[in-house]
């Protein structure tokens, strides 16, 4: 019997070791990778948006959900991989934000979707974010006003209830 394919789809909060898990799974069980944040670049670059900082990387993102209920992750996904799905068995998505999002994968690849939410404690979370290379040249009071910022996106306020997904 064939080993099946496994189609692994990380959620989680800002800083709560999605990318940290997608890698490990890269570098220990050469999982193949579908980092979202390039997706989103790669749309973006293509209809000439400049999305430079987060707040306009986010809206985009938004926008991209609204006007095809999030499936653009599936269709970068299978864009990525279409000359190479066939030799591969393990994926790794970093990382859906939308239950669309996984709904989409589960419609084409039912029984090959794991969906897996990643959990941190608040404390560990704001931690994390703090210590990220972009952030921890800041100021403790910017880097704290910037999480909480972050937090209040509209998106990011939903992703805790993809855990039930």
């Amino acid at each position: 019997m064939a080993e099946r394919k496994i189609i692994l789809i990380l959620s989680g909060e800002i800083s709560s070791g999605k990318s940290t898990l997608s890698n490990q799974l890269y570098t220990e069980f050469d999982f193949k990778q579908c980092k979202t944040r390039d997706g989103l670049k790669v749309h973006a670059y293509n209809k000439k948006i400049d999305v430079t900082n987060r707040e306009e990387f986010q809206n985009f993102g938004r926008k991209l959900d609204q006007h095809n209920k999030g499936k653009w992750v599936l269709e970068y996904f299978q864009d990525l991989y279409a000359n190479t799905f066939a030799e591969n068995k393990y994926y790794v998505i970093d990382s859906v934000r939308i239950s669309d999002q996984i709904k989409h994968f589960r419609d084409s690849y039912s029984h090959s979707v794991v969906h897996v939410h990643v959990k941190a404690s608040s404390y560990t979370l704001e931690q994390r974010f703090q210590a990220r290379g972009e952030i921890a040249a800041l100021s403790k009071t910017i880097a704290k006003n910037k999480y909480k910022e972050y937090k209040l996106d509209e998106t990011e306020k939903h992703v805790p209830m993809l855990e039930t997904d």
